[in-house]
């Protein structure tokens, strides 16, 4: 059967399968989610598991998989033709094949990334319908919903970091870089902070020069300060303190994200901008975080010449700081 074929018959005979379960309760409409729901969750399945292929055994067969993920395996299991004629040398050509193991990987998760966003958009378009008569729903159906809707808009979230974090990989960058106002972005990002906390930590902002202004994309910074403004918040117990601060030093400029809450081990420290490094998974989860924050903090400093620098201990807060070169820095 052509892998297409198979394709539409296995998402035929899933949605099928759901609405008519759904159908046998009185809640077609329920079941039809569901159908989608299975569909969803066993693509994602799939992904991971070229993904972990990709990323930790790239030397070895590929797992076998039926219909059009067989062909996507199959594709990226051929060996390079370089490799085959035997015209380079050993290390450069390693060197070579795991650079387009690396791009290759990219370019896979940013595909499957955005042909993720339309089934997520359906999905959860049904479901916030299905929520509007929650009330006309039996309790534990109501519950189900809800439950599924939280799981849905957290898939949402991965998906739009991925395909983030994916672009600041790809894209050199630099096209929108301009001279903009840290103080009032970080105001900005603030006001933000206070809206996620409602109330639960102090957030305040110290040491905004308003005359000292950086080079950069704004739009760039913001997702990274806010990911760090936000973890602050999902990561320590209320009646913490947080503060943004922006200031100069003798080597460039920082903004710094600090926090009084239970802080990290030093040893985790090393890994904290790994994608899906998580210091503690259930807590993680539980706070609805992707995974990807500190990461994109990483790829968006890298694009503006700075580094990032973590200091914490338990008990002792975290400090967060974005180093800026002097080239980077005007006025104030």
């Amino acid at each position: 059967m052509r892998p297409w074929l198979y394709e539409f018959a296995y998402l035929a005979g899933l949605a099928a399968l759901g609405a008519g379960l759904g159908g046998v309760f009185g809640h077609a409409f329920a079941g039809l989610a569901l159908g989608l729901g299975a569909v969803l969750g066993t693509h994602l399945y799939r992904l991971g598991t070229l993904y972990r292929w990709l990323a930790r055994c790239p030397d070895k067969p590929p797992p076998r998989a039926p219909g059009l993920w067989g062909d996507v395996f199959a594709r990226l299991a051929r060996p390079s033709p370089l490799d085959a004629a035997g015209e380079r040398l050993p290390v450069a050509g390693d060197a070579a094949r795991l650079n387009r193991l690396e791009q290759m990987r990219r370019d896979f998760v940013a595909n499957v990334s955005h042909e993720l966003r339309t089934p997520l958009t359906v999905l959860a378009g049904y479901l916030e319908t299905y929520g509007d008569l929650a009330e006309a729903l039996p309790p534990r159906l109501g519950r189900g919903i809800e439950q599924m809707q939280a799981q849905t808009a957290r898939m949402q979230n991965l998906v739009n970091d991925l395909l983030l974090l994916s672009r600041l990989e790809i894209d050199q960058g630099g096209e929108d870089h301009a001279w903009l106002c840290p103080a009032k972005l970080l105001e900005r990002i603030a006001g933000e902070t206070r809206a996620l906390s409602a109330d639960r930590q102090t957030i305040a902002v110290e040491g905004a020069a308003p005359g000292l202004t950086l080079l950069g994309s704004e739009e760039e910074l913001q997702s990274a300060i806010s990911n760090l403004a936000f973890n602050a918040v999902r990561y320590t117990p209320a009646g913490s303190r947080i503060v943004l601060r922006w200031r100069r030093e003798a080597g460039g400029g920082v903004i710094e994200v600090e926090d009084d809450g239970d802080g990290v081990d030093p040893a985790h420290i090393p890994r904290l901008t790994e994608r899906f490094y998580r210091v503690d998974k259930s807590r993680s989860t539980q706070s609805g975080g992707t995974g990807l924050g500190l990461a994109i903090v990483k790829h968006v400093l890298l694009r503006h010449d700075a580094r990032l620098e973590i200091e914490s201990g338990p008990g002792e807060g975290a400090l967060f700081r974005c180093a800026f070169p002097p080239a980077r820095l005007s006025g104030g």
